[in-house]
């Protein structure tokens, strides 16, 4: 199993320079360069020489080389090759989202199935009909409407489930308490007809993270102080039928599912790592934002919010409710 990245996505000179792959179980190793001797600064260890610049002039191989490929005596022996998964790569503090779409070419690579979702079918730990969802080295579960917790293990009875309706000048406060976090974590249950509107807005001292709909389409909009980053749904969702999206984010990367589909991730720009807001939550909608960001972003939600969790705190919806035979529009 190999594949090699195409010419013009890898690094030619660097005198500061670090790769690092996670492994299916999460375990970060240092990637060894196949063209010249090389140890990341974090193991500890120096190559010594009088140079201190580190030139690559072949592709970037990932799991094996093809038998074409040259490769240095000073590499020591060819390997069969990886027989396992990869889950991650960070190349120079840049985490590689897709590494099969970003490949030049590939052989004999598929999607895996494995850990951290093992055994019991598309369950995998998950609990009461949950659907377990690789993220990187962990996992999610994505839960019946009845129930929620990280495994699905709690039981909602259905005066706790009732959802809330949102006519477009509604909104939901709430105190957040996770100011500074380096990771947060987003979940909510929601349908509407409407193609744009905001669901979730935190911020505050220039940085934000934010859900809407925007061309019936899922946005999500976030900036921890150097630029702003948009993360976008593949389908349209303004259909009237319950969605569930579920929004990470460590560190500069975030990554988005909806309904339990192929995940979707994208980078914020190289700076800050942490989200600084000023401690409040909105749902759909809030009063005052910033200028300069995407117009349904300034637009109320209208439709219905059946839950919401945020960093594994769910929160407690009140207001007018909607039946599932409510037109919402």
């Amino acid at each position: 199993m190999h594949t090699y990245i195409p010419k013009q996505l890898r690094p030619q000179r660097t005198c500061n320079g670090e790769v690092t792959l996670e492994g299916f179980e999460g375990e970060t190793q240092p990637l060894r360069a196949l063209a010249a001797s090389f140890v990341t600064r974090r193991s500890g260890l120096i190559v010594q020489g009088p140079l201190s610049e580190l030139n690559l002039e072949q592709p970037l191989f990932l799991g094996g080389l093809p038998p074409e490929a040259v490769m240095s005596a000073d590499a020591g022996p060819r390997s069969p090759g990886l027989d396992g998964a990869l889950q991650r790569l960070v190349l120079n503090g840049d985490a590689w989202a897709d590494l099969v779409a970003r490949a030049l070419a590939s052989e004999r690579v598929s999607e895996h199935r494995g850990p951290p979702c093992m055994g019991g079918g598309p369950a995998g730990p998950c609990l009461n009909g949950g659907i377990c969802l690789p993220q990187l080295a962990a996992h999610s579960c994505l839960c019946p409407a009845r129930f929620g917790g990280a495994l699905c293990e709690l039981a909602f009875d259905e005066a706790q489930r009732r959802p809330v309706e949102f006519r477009g000048t509604s909104f939901l406060h709430f105190r957040h308490g996770s100011s500074g976090a380096p990771e947060n974590e987003v979940e909510i249950r929601f349908r509407s007809r409407e193609p744009r509107g905001l669901l979730l807005w935190t911020g505050g001292r220039g940085d934000h993270m934010a859900l809407a709909l925007d061309q019936g389409r899922l946005l999500v909009s976030y900036d921890l102080g150097a630029r702003r980053q948009e993360l976008w749904s593949e389908s349209r969702i303004d259909d009237g039928h319950w969605h569930t999206a579920r929004l990470q984010r460590q560190g500069r990367l975030a990554t988005l599912v909806v309904d339990g589909s192929k995940p979707l991730s994208s980078n914020a720009a190289p700076g800050a790592t942490q989200l600084n807001t000023d401690g409040l939550l909105w749902l759909g909608g809030c009063p005052k934002l910033p200028p300069g960001l995407p117009a349904a972003l300034y637009l109320g939600f209208v439709g219905c919010i059946h839950e919401a969790t945020v960093d594994g705190r769910e929160l407690a919806l009140a207001g007018p409710q909607c039946a599932d035979n409510d037109p919402i529009t």
